[in-house]
């Protein structure tokens, strides 16, 4: 049987429900097992998330930016090859020096022959 995962949820209940059952029984506990060290733990993971998430956040913005500065290089090659395309022609050694496929060197397609 698979374990299930522990949902932030789940870990959430059981520390307030820890959290309110142990101040009653601090005093016969070890100092670094009392509440306040429960608490303190706590405040300590809830930082540590935080930070996580601001750093997360902070790189897909990154990645963000980059997919679109990307996009907006693309977008700008095609329209210079079609430009270059427009004013040389569609045959011409300039429109193959931006990329484009000259109309010369296309694969004309084969007919078949009906049986």
């Amino acid at each position: 049987m698979a374990k299930t995962k522990k949902t932030k949820t789940k870990t959430k209940s059981d520390t307030d429900k820890m959290l309110d059952t142990l101040p009653d029984l601090d005093e016969r506990l070890p100092a670094d097992l009392r509440s306040a060290a429960l608490r303190s733990a706590i405040n300590e993971a809830k930082t540590k998330a935080k930070r996580r998430n601001v750093a997360f956040v902070a790189w897909r913005t990154g990645v963000d930016e980059a997919k679109a500065a990307d996009k907006a290089v693309k977008g700008l090659m095609v329209r210079i090859r079609s430009a270059v395309k427009g004013i040389y022609g569609p045959d011409s050694v300039e429109y193959q020096s931006v990329g484009g496929k000259r109309a010369s060197e296309r694969k004309r397609p084969v007919r078949r022959q009906p049986k």
